[in-house]
């Protein structure tokens, strides 16, 4: 593996973020629209109840939204360049358990034929291994994490 792959995984997740995006602006915009539709039909308690939580949903959807722009907004913002030798914001890990992106929690995703975990710099995970290097190991609930490689 080389930079490019690192290129490669930060290209996947950025595109994973980006179809999530997708499909709650979709889920917002149905939902919305339910809303609209059934004001024109319904009358009476039913009507407001049901009215009440079509509005509790679309408040919901907008704030897993906005969390999700954020971390698109937070992925971007990480220079995939910088390789000062120990892990980092945007570094790509190999280590005994596999591939790592220390970047934002997506969890899984897949890289020609590889599963990267991306992981949050505030998960258990990624606040253990930040800062540090290639032979380190860093344990996290019970797991051990041998450093192999960094890009």
């Amino acid at each position: 593996m080389n930079i490019d792959f690192k290129y490669q995984v930060y290209e996947t997740c950025l595109a994973a973020i980006d179809g999530k995006i997708e499909l709650m602006q979709n889920e917002l915009f149905n939902i919305m629209d339910d809303g609209n539709n059934e004001s024109k039909s319904s009358a009476g308690d039913k009507h407001e109840t049901s009215k009440a939580m079509n509005q509790l949903e679309q408040e919901k959807l907008a704030v897993q939204l906005d969390e999700l722009e954020k971390q698109k907004a937070e992925l971007q913002k990480i220079d995939l360049s910088l390789d000062l030798g120990y892990i980092m914001k945007g570094s790509l890990v190999l280590t005994n358990q596999g591939y790592l992106f220390v970047a934002i929690g997506l969890g899984k995703v897949k890289v020609k034929d590889n599963l990267i975990f991306a992981v949050s710099t505030t998960s258990p995970l990624g606040k253990e291994i930040i800062g540090h290097k290639r032979n380190e190991e860093v344990e996290v609930n019970g797991i051990n994490y041998e450093i192999k490689k960094i890009w």
